[in-house]
């Protein structure tokens, strides 16, 4: 019996010990919630925070005690006031007084301090700054030799918007040598959002443009100019190069500036160019002014913005009383400041034949030139023949000491010569006439833009008296499958409703790429200064696709066109791309348009509502970057529930001309969501969800299992909010019994959240008791069962009593050693041979009924 009972006595003190450390449900600190109303806050305008007490995103009904509120600017927002605005919100009043960031500091008791961050934006309804755009901003070495340069006029916020009077803004470089700006001065004149003028190019380098107003922030641009490969040298180019000294031929010196690559360039400025003559023998000169050589000129200059310059030469007559010998070769050289010379040589021959005349043959020297779409020299057209092949002119033929050399023909007659292109993209040549009596004459043509297809040369067919000659020209220029068709707005940002210029441009690129780069300081690969900017190849019109965002008329262009400067119309607010068709090539425009009126409305409110509460919401225009705006005229805005059964709200409300913002009042009714659609004349429809949300408590009922007929029994009810630092105090709560009569009852929950009722056992076939709790928008149950007993007989003193009667009554003073000792009894598999052996018949009946009598009167 006693290892029984000390089994019993650890079992309930295990017991214990586990409802001692069972784990509880921590309370979270409480917090602040808070909403700014509006929440986009303008300048010069005054506002409100609402403060509360949140947790877990739920606005709490618990008011918030001794309240302290700072500003950590009061240059940006000042607080001017605090009032209650129901038991549980708490409205801060701010005044706006200028555009920044500032936090407001709030501390209240119970609560852990708080930094609540406000921005104050810009009034976006006047001009505030400039923004200037360079279209293009990378230039080539022979490319378009000017550019556009706008300057429109922006809100604080970024927004296009007129200018209530002139602006001038003034325009500067500092790199004059790089660009020269066509006006230093463009007026956005009122009424109007941009003004648009040219900058020039004049060399290569990097180039920054100022553009500053008055009161506004000055700005920069940067445009880039491309270098040509380095080294440049000044090339000499001579034809004929064979001459005798006894006739009268002439001949062409061609100086040319080329890159490293030998690719013409044209000159940023004009380059004089000195020619000099080396004597072979000028030990035998008697006089220090004798020439051999005698030019037009001997100082030639290369013009700013072309790549040669030309002159005529003959050799001094009668060159050959002043030599012994059969030849002569003279050097011809070529000096520049700063740039690199390559000079060449003629032959001079002594033979006494005089002029030989003919109709040919012809010959051409083929120079590089640039496929600029101007006349270009292209080359030099002279007559020479080897002299075996004309001694039946000469007659006499004993004084020819070689008859192998070449020598230059006189034209007999005028003559023309015709020059054939094979490819008219690139060139297109123009007769060649020689006078009676000339043997040279220059080729020019008028050239394409693009050079024939990658890997085809360009082949230049002359007629002479012999025949069809054909001859490899030498053309520089971008590969037609280079190109792409760029179309850019002038401005960057355009003004819904208003007309904007836009620009249309050839551009040369790296096998067709979509976009031309420049290398930078660390890349390894000079940079393509060919690449970039080009003109437009051959006639064409740009079309531009359909579209309800923006209207664009077709544009002719004529080949050789720098650009194609256009104006389209901003139909209406947004964003779209136009399809561009031109010169056989595909392009697109892509724009946004935007507006400082009115775009959209917004509300502002609280993240959750709490039921049964009244809430304040604003409702503000904003313009279609999101920034706030000042209405122009009144706006009435609808507002639409789809459950009026949740939330009550005004049908109609108005932001009142030169405001922004209105407030108003909602009643939150019952837990639920609404979606509130807004709408208003003009703008987009907006849409905004609501949600009312109430505290869901747990119940927990504690009854009596059993009780007698017309016993009273106490109930207990228990509310917590889990997890959540609010009160249960205050709640309704409705009992409901059937089978039994309450006695005493609490109608409310106290401070621990609990409420009690007695009730009186009335039916035998039990009590159902039931708790409904009601408060801060929510109702819930809990419910329970009791059962109802019927007395049981009592042995009386008088009937003899055996040892097993006597043990029955011990369980009756001891149920709870009884019951134990029937459990370890039961659990060893002993309790059913004991009862057979000992004879205790009904023995477990009874225990059983006893127990829950017990029960009964514990919970009593």
């Amino acid at each position: 019996m006693t290892d029984f009972k000390l089994k019993i006595e650890i079992i309930i003190v295990l017991i214990a010990i586990s409802m001692v450390f069972m784990p509880s449900y921590a309370e979270s600190s409480a917090k602040f919630g808070y909403q700014l109303l509006p929440e986009k806050l303008l300048e010069n305008t005054e506002g409100i925070l609402q403060l509360y007490v949140s947790a877990n995103g739920i606005m709490m009904p618990k008011s918030i005690n001794n309240l302290k509120v700072i500003s950590t600017d009061n240059s940006i927002i000042k607080v001017i006031g605090v009032e209650q605005f129901n038991e549980y919100i708490t409205n801060i009043k701010v005044q706006a007084l200028s555009p920044g960031i500032v936090n407001l500091v709030v501390a209240a008791s119970g609560f852990l301090s708080e930094e609540i961050p406000i921005k104050v934006h810009n009034n976006n309804n006047y001009p505030s700054q400039i923004m200037m755009q360079l279209t293009p901003d990378d230039f080539p070495v022979d490319g378009p030799r000017f550019g556009y340069l706008s300057v429109e006029s922006l809100t604080t916020s970024g927004l296009p918007t007129k200018a209530e009077n002139d602006i001038i803004v003034s325009i500067s470089s500092p790199n004059t040598d790089v660009v020269e700006l066509e006006d230093d001065k463009l007026v956005i004149q009122k009424g109007d959002y941009f003004a648009v003028g040219k900058f020039f190019i004049k060399n290569s380098g990097d180039a920054i443009i100022f553009a500053e107003t008055d009161g506004m922030k000055k700005i920069s641009e940067v445009v880039h100019v491309r270098k040509a490969s380095t080294p440049l040298e000044i090339k000499l180019y001579l034809a004929p190069t064979t001459f005798n000294s006894f006739s009268t031929p002439r001949g062409y010196a061609v100086v040319q500036l080329q890159d490293a690559d030998g690719i013409p360039v044209k000159a940023e400025k004009d380059i004089p160019v000195a020619l000099k003559v080396e004597n072979p023998d000028a030990e035998i000169n008697t006089s220090h002014d004798f020439e051999e050589i005698l030019f037009d000129s001997k100082n030639l200059v290369i013009k700013q913005g072309t790549y040669s310059a030309y002159t005529s030469f003959v050799p001094r007559p009668n060159l050959g009383d002043f030599t012994s010998e059969d030849q002569q070769t003279f050097s011809i050289s070529t000096s520049a400041e700063d740039y690199l010379a390559r000079g060449s040589s003629i032959i001079i021959t002594h033979q006494e034949i005089g002029n030989l005349q003919g109709e040919g043959p012809a010959k051409m020297l083929a120079l590089p030139f640039l496929t600029t779409g101007e006349n270009e020299l292209i080359g030099i057209m002279y007559f020479e023949a080897v002299l075996a092949e004309v001694a039946k002119q000469l007659g006499d033929e004993s004084h020819i000491t070689n008859f192998n050399v070449a020598v230059p023909v006189m034209a007999n007659a005028d003559l023309e010569i015709n020059v054939a292109s094979s490819d008219l993209a690139s060139v297109k040549t123009s007769p060649v006439f020689f006078k009676q009596g000339e043997n040279v004459a220059l080729v020019f043509g008028k050239t394409g833009t693009v050079i024939p297809e990658d890997g085809k040369p360009l082949e230049l067919y002359l007629t002479d008296n012999q025949g069809v000659k054909k001859i490899i020209g030498k053309p520089e220029g971008p590969l037609e499958d280079d190109l792409v068709l760029n179309t850019v707005s002038l401005i960057p940002l355009i003004l819904a409703g208003e007309r904007f210029p836009v620009l249309a441009y050839l551009e040369e690129t790296e096998g067709g790429d979509e976009e031309t780069t420049t290398s930078s300081d660390d890349d390894d690969e000079e940079e393509d200064g060919r690449l970039g900017v080009t003109h437009f190849i051959k006639d064409t019109v740009i079309t531009f696709s359909a579209n309800e965002y923006v209207e664009l008329e077709p544009v002719i262009i004529k080949q050789n066109q720098p650009y194609a400067l256009m104006m389209a119309n901003s139909k209406k607010i947004g964003s779209t791309t136009l399809a561009v068709l031109g010169s056989g090539l595909e392009s697109s425009l892509s724009i946004t348009s935007h507006t400082t009126d009115p775009t959209m409305i917004y509300l502002s409110y609280p993240e959750t509502i709490l039921p049964d509460t009244n809430n304040i919401v604003t409702i503000q225009a904003l313009d279609s970057s999101d920034n706030p705006v000042f209405a122009k005229e009144d706006i009435q805005i609808s507002l639409l529930s789809n459950d009026e059964s949740v939330i009550k709200m005004p049908g109609l409300v108005t932001i009142p001309k030169d405001s922004y913002r209105v407030f108003f009042e909602i009643e939150a009714k019952k837990v639920g969501s609404v979606e509130v659609s807004a709408l208003a004349e003009d703008l987009s429809l907006a849409k905004f969800n609501f949600w009312v949300k109430g505290l869901i408590p747990k119940l927990s009922l504690s009854t009596a299992a059993a009780i007698d007929i017309n016993e009273e029994t106490l109930s207990r009810l228990s509310v917590e909010y889990a997890g959540i630092p609010i009160s249960p105090e205050g709640l309704e709560v409705e009992w409901l019994v059937t089978g039994g009569d309450i006695i005493q009852k609490d109608s409310v929950t106290n401070e621990n959240g609990e409420a009690t009722v007695i009730v009186k056992a009335r039916e035998a076939s039990g009590i159902e008791i039931k708790a409904v709790v009601n408060g801060f928008g929510m109702s819930d149950e809990v419910s329970k069962s009791i059962a109802v007993n019927i007395p049981v007989p009592v042995i009386s003193e008088e009937e003899p009593a055996s040892s097993f009667e006597n043990i029955n009554m011990a369980f009756i003073i001891i149920p709870v050693a009884v019951a134990a000792a029937l459990i370890f009894l039961k659990r060893t598999n002993r309790l059913e041979e004991i009862i057979e052996r000992l004879n205790l018949g009904d023995l477990g009946e009874r225990v059983l009924e006893i127990k829950e009598r017990v029960s009964s009167i514990r919970e009593r």
